[in-house]
């Protein structure tokens, strides 16, 4: 049922978000956990394709920001999977993974929407919150050669 799903997708993220969020750090170069890291790096997930799905952030201060999604076709696109289903279905599992690789004391939660934000998450970092651990996957997933792959030169070959 529903739960099931809920329960695949936090796997799922909280396996690959520290896998692809360290790739996407040393790509971007963006250092460090706090608030400005986070929004910066939920701007730039795959999760989140700027045509189809329309997002924003807004820095309150270095423990505080908000993330949204504002109308767009995915909202109303049924082959939608994985995190926004989830979102569509009113939960944070899997943006609260994402977001804990970045820092794991952050806690999501969901806001009432407003004008033409759909859905609305505030986004907390509490230095006094228990830290989300680190799934035993993830590390599976990282010693593949995936989390030091250098895609930045694209090389094709093709046999004739």
């Amino acid at each position: 049922g529903e739960q099931a799903v809920l329960d695949l997708i936090g796997e799922h993220c909280s396996a690959m978000a520290p896998v692809y969020q360290a790739r996407m750090r040393r790509l971007f170069g963006i250092e460090g956990d706090d608030m400005s890291a986070i929004l910066k790096l939920l701007q730039l997930d795959h999760h989140f394709v700027p045509d189809y799905v329309k997002t924003g952030v807004q820095l309150i201060d270095a423990a505080t920001g908000q993330f949204w999604i504002e109308e767009c076709d995915a909202i109303n696109d049924d082959t939608t999977s994985g995190v926004l289903t989830a979102l569509w279905l009113g939960h944070v599992t899997g943006l609260e993974q994402i977001v804990q690789a970045i820092n794991p004391r952050t806690r999501v939660v969901a806001t009432a929407a407003d004008d033409n934000r759909r859905f609305v998450y505030s986004l907390h970092i509490d230095p006094l919150l228990e830290p989300a651990t680190t799934s035993p996957i993830s590390e599976l997933v990282g010693s593949f050669g995936l989390l030091e792959a250098d895609l930045s030169e694209h090389v094709y070959h093709y046999e004739n």
